[in-house]
């Protein structure tokens, strides 16, 4: 996440470091939101932020449009070659544009 997005936010910064998620890979779907998706050969190399509050964590469900957009997903990363319990947003399926 970018850094000035995280402070809008929370009104805070919080130690990064960098992680990698087994088991899901980017995708861009047409007219939608970057996000990551299930998928058993993939991997994501990303920033893993640490110590995030509560109160932090449901700005950053909102600004996701979590439960609409994106689901909120504990998962297992990889820092420094050791598994870290974390969190993350997957993307949920893309509904076509007439349906609602």
């Amino acid at each position: 996440m970018d850094d000035d997005v995280v402070m809008g936010l929370s009104g805070r910064h919080f130690p990064k470091v960098s992680a990698v998620l087994e088991g899901y890979r980017k995708d861009v779907p047409a007219g939608g939101y970057p996000r990551i998706v299930a998928d058993e050969g993939g991997t994501v190399q990303g920033m893993l932020l640490q110590g995030v509050d509560a109160v932090s964590l449901r700005a950053f469900d909102l600004y996701e449009d979590e439960g609409r957009l994106y689901q909120r997903t504990p998962v297992m990363v990889r820092v420094g070659g050791e598994p870290t319990p974390a969190v993350t947003y997957v993307g949920l399926p893309v509904l076509p544009k007439n349906c609602a």
